[in-house]
């Protein structure tokens, strides 16, 4: 907060304005005075991100009438660039939680009916045409994949390269899919004129550059200078929300970064109960995802949730290896 005052002149109240979003961290400590049960809140995430889902069909229902969300484009039935209608709906990014635990309630009962909707699910979070959010859901699933099942890697391994094959397949005669893998070709053979590339040197030469910021942080602001600064970058089409750490590294600065850093490394070190493991590979998602989004930033509710569930049932783990250990003696 006090970096935003002292080097951009952001007054107090626009400071705390500017971190409305951060307060969410109480949840946590609400949770915890609640002494609200694990599996409750799993599924309030679970609900939440179906209710999502339900207001994404109503959207495409309704296209081109905008129900839900904001039209950013100014073209919400277009479907020439990315195949298929790219809606800005609050909380998507939560959603891909579904794959992971349709596959751990699969895992859990050996129903059929959810390991049907797992591969229905993830065909949902291709359909919303996003590379970040593809890429991260199905590589957090991979893992899910190969750490539950280590003993048989190699028949993973062997799945693997036929789903690898059949992509190749799909890719080539789906229209969404296509333009997708082409956007990333001509945007990696235009390194130059991505606009992503472009926002981190605006950012870089503008402000990160100083070694204070870049230690500290700039700080968030809303209606002073630093705004003044960032609705320059926005007329300029430089959004944060396209650059994920860097725009962390802005904000927060080096230190920042490394407390993020540090966060990730704690919570996949934690033991917890294997139902809910998932939901570690569901913030190897969130972090990965983050990258060049903003999901660790924007879904803070939604992350704030699940550290509570594997920080009480940590507590679990831990309290009854210490049981065991006092029989054992």
């Amino acid at each position: 907060m006090s970096m935003a005052m002292v080097v951009w002149g952001e007054s107090l109240m626009s400071v705390f304005q500017a971190f409305h979003n951060y307060y969410l961290v109480m949840v946590f400590f609400l949770l915890a005075k609640m002494q609200a049960k694990e599996n409750e809140v799993e599924r309030a995430l679970i609900i939440l991100a179906i209710i999502y889902v339900a207001c994404w069909l109503i959207q495409i229902w309704n296209v081109p009438e905008l129900v839900f969300g904001v039209d950013r484009d100014d073209n919400l039935g277009d479907t020439e660039q990315r195949g298929f209608y790219r809606f800005f709906i609050p909380t998507k990014e939560h959603m891909p939680i579904l794959v992971l635990f349709m596959y751990e309630m699969f895992r859990r009962t050996k129903k059929l009916f959810y390991l049907v909707l797992c591969p229905i699910c993830f065909a949902i979070v291709i359909l919303h045409v996003g590379r970040q959010i593809t890429f991260w859901s199905f590589l957090s699933i991979v893992l899910l994949l190969l750490y539950q099942n280590r003993k048989h890697w190699a028949k993973i391994l062997v799945g693997s390269l036929v789903v690898y094959w059949f992509s190749l397949f799909f890719i080539e005669h789906i229209p969404t899919l296509n333009l997708l893998f082409d956007q990333t070709t001509t945007q990696v053979d235009n390194a130059d004129d991505d606009i992503r590339l472009k926002c981190i040197e605006f950012y870089w030469h503008e402000s990160i550059s100083n070694p204070l910021t870049f230690i500290f942080g700039n700080g968030l602001g809303v209606k002073d200078e630093l705004w003044r600064f960032t609705q320059k970058a926005m007329a300029k089409g430089f959004y944060e929300s396209d650059i994920g750490y860097f725009a962390l590294l802005f904000d927060f600065g080096l230190f920042g970064v490394l407390l993020y850093a540090l966060l990730f490394v704690k919570i996949l070190r934690l033991k917890v109960e294997d139902k809910y493991l998932y939901l570690k590979f569901y913030l190897f998602y969130i972090y990965g995802c983050y990258t060049f989004a903003h999901t660790l930033t924007t879904n803070i509710f939604f992350n704030i949730c699940v550290v509570y569930i594997l920080y009480m049932s940590n507590k679990k783990v831990v309290k009854n290896v210490a049981l065991n250990n006092k029989k054992i003696i």
